[in-house]
């Protein structure tokens, strides 16, 4: 595609979204896991697009190629990108056969890059398998890396803080174990991309996913004592309970905040999602709908065919009791609004790729009414007469 053509955001595709506002330019870059290479044993770069209006997007422009000798060649995900210190600098995670995977950061002096090397090789423990890292400045303006210890070595992934050096080329003092996924009620062992927000109240609150019988849900810790060494503390139901793939929070032009993330989380369907997000004193909100899949709005086929196979998954959790919404208390209404929504969904997907009425299309629903009255009413006399008898 014709990087100056533009394209709707359910067109694109992208893991692990990073929104970075640009307020000089009034515009944004949107980055993320979204290479053609990303689901490739091998990768070489990231790409990013850019927007003024959140809607319709340029790109793919070639943000990072790795130059020759860089020591990684897989597995390139997660890119975020800071302004700090008059430049921009992406945080990413890279791999490599035979070493562990970590987060390096990258520097260039436009937004849209091109970004080099900048840090002495991973900052992440070269002995560990690290993923997810991002960027925090603490009160005093120190910078830290946050980042996951995957599970992969230790059984129970890790949210991990390290403090590095003011011009953010190498890990500096000692590494500071946050918590470890399992300690979150709503979350398993596997935990993934960690983002830190501070909210007016002066409270740190940190973002991060990890995969449920749901599909991957997105909750919110909290520090206690407002610092990055906490004491964490964790809400015991979760922001987003389905399709909450590594979430971040960025500030829109007019000074509002949108919380990212990826969803369905199945290949090769990602899309970035973006939701208005307002804080209360102690938490956040998030407003508009977040249980459809922004792949359907796409007129591609091929996405949407790919949408209705994530339906019947999605039906399937739903019907099998597995299905929770925080939003409702009573699980019956929960699972009777979800499946309403998907079967809302899948009749404009059909709709779109010409197909019949499936089973679960609200215009049956009407004659599903009469079956079940007329069911009802033959069990109630049967009963009955089995009682008389």
């Amino acid at each position: 595609m014709d990087p100056s053509e533009t394209q709707p955001i359910a067109d694109i595709r992208v893991r692990d979204p990073f929104l970075l506002t640009v307020s000089s330019e009034r515009a944004y870059y949107l980055f993320g896991s979204g290479h053609v290479e990303f689901m490739d044993s091998l990768a070489s770069g990231f790409d990013c697009y850019r927007s003024t209006d959140l809607e319709s997007w340029q790109g793919p422009f070639p943000a990072f190629r790795s130059p020759a000798g860089f020591w990684a060649d897989r597995n390139f995900w997660a890119p975020e990108v800071h302004a700090h210190a008059g430049r921009y600098f992406m945080f990413a995670t890279f791999d490599a056969n035979g070493v562990a995977r970590g987060t390096q950061v990258l520097v260039a002096d436009r937004p849209a890059g091109p970004y080099l090397p900048w840090s002495d090789g991973p900052l992440t423990p070269v002995e560990w398998d690290c993923s997810g890292g991002t960027l925090h400045l603490d009160d005093a303006g120190d910078p830290w890396i946050v980042f996951c210890h995957d599970r992969t070595q230790f059984g129970d992934s890790e949210i991990v803080a390290q403090r590095l050096s003011a011009d953010l080329t190498h890990p500096v003092g000692q590494r500071i174990l946050l918590f470890q996924a399992s300690d979150a009620t709503w979350a398993t062992r596997d935990g993934a991309g960690p983002f830190l927000h501070r909210l007016r109240s002066g409270q740190l609150v940190m973002l991060w996913s990890s995969p449920t019988i749901n599909g991957s849900a997105m909750g919110i810790s909290r520090s206690e004592t407002g610092r990055i060494t906490g004491r964490w503390i964790h809400d015991s139901v979760p922001l987003l309970t389905r399709h909450g793939g590594h979430g971040m929070i960025a500030k829109t032009l007019d000074g509002g905040l949108l919380l990212t993330w990826h969803q369905p989380d199945i290949p090769p369907y990602e899309r970035a999602v973006m939701r208005p997000v307002v804080e209360t004193r102690k938490s956040l909100q998030v407003h508009g709908r977040t249980r459809i899949s922004a792949s359907s709005s796409s007129d591609d086929p091929d996405l949407l065919r790919g949408r209705l196979a994530q339906i019947q998954i999605e039906r399937a959790r739903v019907l099998g009791g597995s299905f929770v919404d925080p939003n409702h208390e009573d699980a019956s209404e929960g699972r009777s609004d979800a499946l309403h929504d998907l079967a809302t969904e899948e009749a404009r997907i059909h709709k779109a790729l010409d197909l019949p009425p499936g089973p679960w299309d609200p215009g049956k629903w009407p004659e599903w009414g009469s079956w079940l009255l007329l069911t009802v009413l033959v069990a109630g006399i049967l009963l009955l007469v089995l009682a008389a008898g």
